[in-house]
């Protein structure tokens, strides 16, 4: 299913972010630390099983089930 690691991306911004563009920078320079670079996916990129784990160990982090 192509675009699932798009999808996890967006989730996490949005029930962690909560609308706070400030909280959003810090999540996505998160990701980046994590070799996530957010920009990097769109709805047609491929899944990654390595990339899914990071971002699952990341929901897991805050309290986020995908």
């Amino acid at each position: 299913m192509a675009g699932k690691i798009k999808a996890m991306i967006d989730k996490l911004l949005v029930e962690r972010a909560k609308g706070n563009p400030i909280v959003e920078k810090t999540i996505k320079a998160g990701l980046l630390m994590r070799g996530i670079k957010v920009e990097n996916f769109d709805r047609n990129s491929p899944d990654d099983p390595a990339l899914i784990a990071k971002l699952t160990d990341m929901g897991k982090t805050y309290g986020i089930n995908f």
